[in-house]
């Protein structure tokens, strides 16, 4: 708890809501020869699209360059008027605000796309085009103050089930440090489901098991409840640090510890990824603590899907014992969830609002 009495609160449920950073969609250009890549479309792929879009990404193919869009520009157009692209869940509502770094496109954007097609792909000035962002190391934050692979490579066979992997990654640093951002990089992104980051004591030991390195026990991250949580990683998710005076600890002579979901991609892969880690040097004013609703990705709700049934919601709540900042949220569901909602109420009393009660069905 800082000194505000407050605490900052990662939640684990759906999207959290905040005044938007966005500055307003520029309308599509009327002049001749409709709109052209340098002054129109690259800005909008180089804000909105390279970032998972460019060389060791999660994307399938690269967009850095005018030949790279022009090549693709069909499909674009095709993936923004579906919505399809880029990746972004949330659905507006009339009675939100916007979200904070939000990577869905507005009408205007997917508009200007269809208008530069239907104008023969106008290339423009090149020379004043803005310039591709770069990306230092191949890390989206730049060169990392820690990066560590897995000690192992894992062998995913080419069927069957899903894998469930907890992977000890040695660190053992002598000081107490605080982190401030997380990123990951997978060996083969077509294996990779998502992954889940712990710091454990240094005498932690992640076994071994069918493919290599690693204990198969899905829930290990989960039972083991002293492992502070970092955060995780899914295709497609851009890294961010947290704002200034919130981190989470990193105590001392702990290592990292990676919880890896791995299915099949129909041939055999080797998967031996990386982990960034970027540090603050000033202890934070406030501590991260995450909230999970319902708790262990609803694995105690019981859950048990009647035969035919379309429609099978599970929904929790839980009141915050005290007041809290929220610095954002996130959903997680596999196969067969189509839809998730969260909801924050201010409970208020007589003289003043009490803790927020949040509800995610």
């Amino acid at each position: 708890m800082g000194p505000s009495g407050k605490l900052a609160l990662a939640l684990v449920a759906a999207a959290v809501l905040q005044p938007s950073a966005q500055s307003p969609p520029r309308p599509i250009p009327q002049g001749e020869g409709g709109p052209t890549f340098a002054t129109d479309v690259a800005p909008i792929v180089y804000a909105n699209c390279s970032t998972c879009h460019r060389p060791g990404q999660a994307a399938p193919f690269s967009l850095l360059s005018y030949d790279d869009v022009k090549r693709r520009a069909t499909l674009i157009v095709s993936a923004t008027n579906r919505r399809y692209m880029p990746p972004w869940h949330a659905t507006p509502a009339e009675n939100f605000p916007e979200f904070r770094d939000s990577r869905r496109l507005t009408d205007v954007q997917i508009a200007t796309f269809k208008a530069w097609v239907d104008a023969g792909m106008p290339s423009g000035d090149l020379s004043s085009a803005p310039q591709p962002p770069k990306f230092p190391e191949g890390w989206a934050l730049g060169t990392p103050d820690i990066e560590v692979g897995y000690p192992e490579t894992i062998e995913v066979p080419a069927d069957g089930p899903d894998i469930y992997k907890t992977i000890v990654l040695p660190l053992d640093r002598p000081d107490d440090s605080w982190v401030t951002a997380v990123d990951f990089a997978p060996g083969v992104r077509a294996v990779v489901h998502h992954a889940l980051f712990f710091a454990a004591p240094a005498n932690t030991s992640s076994g071994g098991g069918r493919g290599g390195p690693g204990n198969n026990d899905p829930l290990l991250g989960l039972r083991t409840g002293g492992m502070p949580s970092l955060g995780g990683w899914v295709p497609g998710m851009t890294p961010r640090h947290f704002p200034d005076g919130i981190a989470q600890p990193l105590p001392a002579h702990t290592n990292l510890v990676i919880q890896l979901h791995l299915h099949p991609s129909g041939k055999v892969e080797h998967e031996r990824g990386k982990m960034a880690v970027y540090l603050t040097k000033q202890p934070p004013k406030k501590r991260l603590n995450s909230l999970q609703v319902p708790p262990m990705f609803g694995f105690a709700k019981g859950i048990d899907i009647p035969a035919a049934e379309n429609t099978y919601l599970i929904k929790d709540s839980f009141v915050l014992p005290v007041d809290v900042e929220a610095f954002g949220a996130r959903g997680h569901a596999h196969y067969l969830a189509r839809e998730m909602k969260m909801t924050a109420t201010s409970v208020c009393r007589r003289t003043s609002c009490g803790p927020m009660k949040l509800e995610t069905p």
